[in-house]
């Protein structure tokens, strides 16, 4: 496919019919992939003149990088190892590099009849609610975190996911470490094994399809970024999630909010896996919120053996070199991210040397 025919279309499918949907910036490189960023790499690409880049899920990323459809994807998750060995035997053994760009927060919005604000959930309950083992509003557990809140006698419903993403597999990923059931049974996934019986599960597409989900559902729970969270209206209703901190010489549990803020204190990291797929969900970090991920773009390791061009190398290489300057990390803030620490800054912009 050529270079001008990739920046002016990209294709998704929603609800059985197959849209026509524009790249959302047009440039040189392209990408596409992750919904979570998809609000900051559309204007880095747009503010830089750089890159075009489509929204369509970490997994529909992944593959378009596979089959050598992008320059560049972007994904929440790391690559799998059937998308590795994949991506090996299309692109003449060409292995992915991670580039992380910036940090966030996956908020968990409700809508429950009679509630007017966001709940306290811990992790371990969040996760019985996903797992499909807790059904109801009023079960004991929730009711536990929110004394003197009414909630009503109602099934809960679950929106999730439709499309392959990083989103749900930072979601899961969280879950599972705070739950073992979660972990034995749904697992941390870019497509989770959801519940199919006894729970009420609606899939969206795409972060917007699953804050659509919980406006139009009422009694109903998701998990989206906050940009599109903000945007569907469903700030209020964010829920706060619970963590074992040791406040005045005790342990308890504290509530923390999702914020940029919140986010970033769980990427006040000195050590780094040699290939920067960390892991920020989880921290035992004072104040960070439990549920922080990062977010990739990833380049192929060697642009030739892949197929592409030293144009088309070298404009990726531009592209990250921009993602890392001070113009696009101080965008961040407006957008309800977080920018990286400036050691982490410090390793990626290092790795992009080893881009062939």
């Amino acid at each position: 496919m050529n270079r001008t025919l990739r920046n002016s279309l990209a294709t998704a499918v929603i609800g059985g019919a197959t849209l026509a949907l524009p790249a959302l910036a047009l440039g040189t490189a392209t990408g596409s992939g992750a919904s979570f960023p998809a609000t900051a790499y559309t204007k880095w690409c747009q503010d830089s003149g750089l890159c075009s880049y489509t929204s369509k899920g970490s997994t529909g990323g992944i593959n378009d990088l596979i089959n050598g459809v992008v320059d560049f994807a972007a994904t929440d998750a790391p690559l799998t190892s059937t998308q590795l060995s994949d991506l090996a035997s299309k692109r003449g053994g060409a292995t992915p590099l991670y580039f992380p760009t910036l940090i966030g927060a996956v908020t968990v919005p409700t809508n429950i009849d009679g509630v007017s604000k966001g709940i306290n959930i811990k992790g371990p309950v969040l996760a019985d609610i996903f797992r499909g083992a807790i059904t109801s509003w009023n079960d004991a557990k929730i009711r536990a975190s929110n004394p003197g809140v009414r909630f009503p006698s109602a099934p809960i419903t679950i929106c999730v996911r439709s499309d392959g993403s990083g989103t749900s597999f930072g979601f899961t990923s969280y879950l599972s470490k705070v739950n073992t059931a979660f972990r034995n049974s749904v697992t941390a996934s870019q497509t989770p094994n959801w519940p199919t019986s006894g729970v009420t599960v609606v899939k969206g597409p795409r972060n917007p399809g699953v804050a659509s989900c919980i406006k139009a559902n009422k009694n109903s729970i998701g998990y989206v970024d906050i940009s599109d969270a903000r945007d569907a209206g469903l700030t209020k209703f964010f829920a706060k999630i619970g963590k074992t901190e040791v406040v005045k010489g005790k342990r308890t549990t504290v509530y923390v909010l999702p914020s940029a803020g919140s986010a970033l204190k769980a990427a006040n990291l000195t050590k780094f896996k040699s290939d920067l797929t960390l892991s920020l969900t989880a921290s035992p970090a004072k104040g960070a919120y439990p549920i922080a991920i990062t977010t990739w773009l990833v380049a192929y390791s060697n642009y030739g053996a892949a197929g592409k061009s030293a144009t088309a190398r070298d404009d990726v290489k531009k592209v990250l070199n921009y993602a890392y300057s001070s113009a696009a990390q101080g965008a961040l803030k407006d957008l309800r991210f977080a920018p990286l620490p400036a050691g982490l800054i410090t390793v990626a912009k290092a790795q992009i040397s080893k881009i062939k």
